[in-house]
């Protein structure tokens, strides 16, 4: 719009007083601390008096700064009204704005209202969410699936700290064979609970030796180790020197019983007979119980000898 000013003539004692005016359109320029007639004057415009007696008269009033857009201010009875029209501060909104028109964006907010981020963890079991800003301040992490307090042994960084299973012996629910297959052993097998492995279940396990030749029973590899002979076995025992006989032994529990059946030695007895078995017949003895021993007499007349002349008998108890 055309700016147009009227001056009349001075009278003695007034001031010269300007017309209303209307100014053009100034867009958004910040004109801190400018009256309208320092406007006027960078514009090429004519200049309005300062507000005295000329009503209607017009000068931009607030700032262009952030948010804030100026106003006008009417002269009415010398003095000048109220900005209108004009856009005045307000308190920060974390919208992004310079709502305060301080120069400063958003100045003590930690975000934008209305804008989100990435939240949480992408690393093994996690999942990450969605922070919303909201008064200036990010929100909770939603949608996340945040660590777990500890591994439960399953295969999965369930805590998502870039280790699995720390801590287990092995993943619940697997299976590994356990025991031995040597000798009379089988093999049987452990599952996985709780990160340990179970007992060992459906094997056979070692035993006692039990002495039977053919068993590796404890499943050292060694059949019978510590046995003296095998059971059920038999053998002969004691002599057949002089009067003994041999008798039999028979193996129980890896160790041979005692000889039965056998004629054992004896003392010697002075009867012809190797009683006690060491191959020496009645040593010891001046002769054989029972035996006669004819004793040929010399003739040596009646007086010498006591009895005839002949032949008699000595008989050994």
């Amino acid at each position: 719009m055309s700016l147009s000013a009227r001056t009349r003539a001075r009278r003695p004692g007034c001031l010269l007083r300007a017309l209303p005016v209307v100014l053009p359109d100034a867009g958004h320029h910040a004109l801190p601390a400018l009256g309208l007639n320092s406007f006027q004057a960078s514009h090429g415009l004519p200049l309005a008096r300062l507000c005295v007696e000329d009503d209607g008269a017009l000068r931009l009033c607030g700032s262009n700064v952030g948010a804030c857009r100026t106003g006008t201010q009417t002269c009415g009875s010398g003095a000048w009204g109220a900005c209108t029209g004009g856009v005045t501060p307000g308190p920060e909104t974390c919208n992004g704005v310079d709502d305060n028109c301080d120069g400063r964006v958003d100045e003590g907010c930690s975000c934008v209202d209305g804008a989100t981020k990435a939240c949480g963890s992408s690393v093994g079991a996690c999942k990450p969410g969605t922070q919303t800003c909201t008064s200036g301040t990010w929100g909770t992490c939603a949608g996340a699936v945040p660590p777990a307090s500890t591994d439960t042994c399953n295969g999965v960084d369930d805590n998502c700290d870039g280790r699995v299973d720390e801590g287990c012996s092995c993943v619940d629910g697997a299976v590994q064979p356990c025991g031995s297959s040597v000798g009379a052993c089988k093999a049987g097998t452990q599952s996985c609970a709780g990160g340990a492995w179970g007992a060992c279940t459906g094997g056979v396990g070692a035993t006692t030796e039990q002495c039977d030749g053919v068993v590796d029973d404890n499943c050292n590899g060694v059949v019978d180790e510590g046995c003296a002979c095998t059971n059920g076995a038999l053998r002969l025992c004691g002599s057949n020197v002089g009067a003994c006989r041999q008798g039999t032994q028979t193996c129980a529990s890896g160790a041979w019983g005692a000889c039965t059946g056998a004629t054992a030695p004896a003392t010697e007895s002075c009867n012809g007979i190797d009683d006690n078995c060491n191959g020496q017949v009645d040593e010891g003895c001046g002769c054989i119980n029972g035996t006669t021993l004819l004793v040929l007499a010399l003739k040596c007349g009646c007086e010498a000898c006591g009895e005839p002349v002949g032949m008699r008998d000595e008989t050994f108890a």
